[in-house]
């Protein structure tokens, strides 16, 4: 009979799509799946089902092969999931493996400040705050391992400092000049344009009818006319830098980090714009904090990766 490969299965469920990578211990990547939005903010599954029966049929199509040690999962909107244990419970019993869920911005952070997995079994991963800016945002911290999270509401709460805040931001203040009776600029008509209608009434049929995702999609029109100089789209990604620049100071203060530290960005808006990271750097500079800034452009679920063997190897420590 062979002898079958022990393998981590990864998965990193987000606002738009959903990872889910097989590693072998060393770290090398055997299998990849890419299926739909995984956060159950957005999907309202709040029993991870579609993510269960691809889970089941990766294992099912890989199982003469492999061995699943450890199912590792950063799922974005953790927080609406009542439960999360009764989950982690269900498929603890279903694949007999250990499973880990973590809020996304959490395996996003370990792929910024630790280097390798044996980092995080040491508890000797750098300390330093993420800045997670995609559909959505959060901003994750961690200091002597411990880690804490600022942000991360969804829209429905309010979140600024993500793509879906940019185009949501402009909207509202595109309905404001609508009732007071001001005409529209170049950036409302041309973001109208772009969104399919053409008056701001029209705009209740893109944020009700429309995912989070499809609304996000719209930030690459304001960033492109902020790096053509349009002056108010820069305002507007300005007012997204304060709020981040405000939240990573909250975070700061929460985890009572030095300056040194490391502060990374991670995420679409942070790839497409560099006005918003260039005035986080302004900001928290006049107030006098100084840090190591990195953009880092590594998968996030690599953070997922060193979190399972980090996970597989002190359960092997321990057994």
């Amino acid at each position: 009979m062979m002898n079958k490969t022990s393998v981590l299965m990864c998965v990193d469920a987000g606002g738009t799509t959903t990872k889910i990578n097989i590693y072998d211990l060393e770290g090398n990547v055997l299998k990849k799946s890419v299926i739909g939005v995984g956060s159950p903010a957005i999907t309202k599954d709040l029993e991870f089902t579609s993510l269960d029966l691809e889970i089941e049929r990766l294992i099912n199509e890989t199982k003469a092969e492999y061995v699943v040690e450890n199912i590792t999962m950063g799922i974005s909107g953790l927080g609406v999931v009542p439960d999360a244990k009764k989950i982690v419970k269900k498929f603890t019993k279903k694949y007999q493996c250990k499973v880990v869920i973590e809020n996304d911005a959490v395996i996003a952070l370990y792929s910024v400040v630790a280097k390798k997995p044996e980092d995080i079994v040491q508890n000797s991963c750098h300390n330093g705050i993420l800045v997670l800016g995609g559909t959505g945002s959060a901003i994750c911290g961690i200091k002597d391992g411990k880690t804490k999270l600022v942000g991360g509401w969804g829209q429905i709460i309010g979140e600024r400092g993500s793509a879906y805040a940019v185009v949501h931001q402009t909207c509202l203040k595109m309905i404001k000049k609508v009732e007071s009776k001001k005409g529209l600029s170049v950036l409302d008509k041309t973001l109208l344009s772009e969104m399919g209608i053409k008056k701001v009434t029209e705009l209740k049929s893109i944020f009700y009818l429309k995912t989070k995702g499809e609304i996000a999609s719209f930030a690459r029109i304001i960033t492109s006319l902020a790096e053509e100089g349009n002056k108010e789209a820069i305002r507007i990604l300005q007012n997204e830098a304060i709020a981040i620049a405000h939240g990573v100071i909250s975070l700061v203060n929460l985890l009572k980090l030095k300056n040194g530290a490391i502060l990374g960005f991670k995420g679409g808006l942070f790839k497409e714009d560099k006005i918003i990271m260039k005035w986080v750097k302004n900001i928290l500079t006049y107030h006098n904090y100084e840090y190591n800034y990195l953009v880092d452009d590594n998968d996030p679920i690599i953070g997922a990766y060193y979190l399972a063997k980090a996970t597989y190897l002190l359960g092997e420590k321990n057994a």
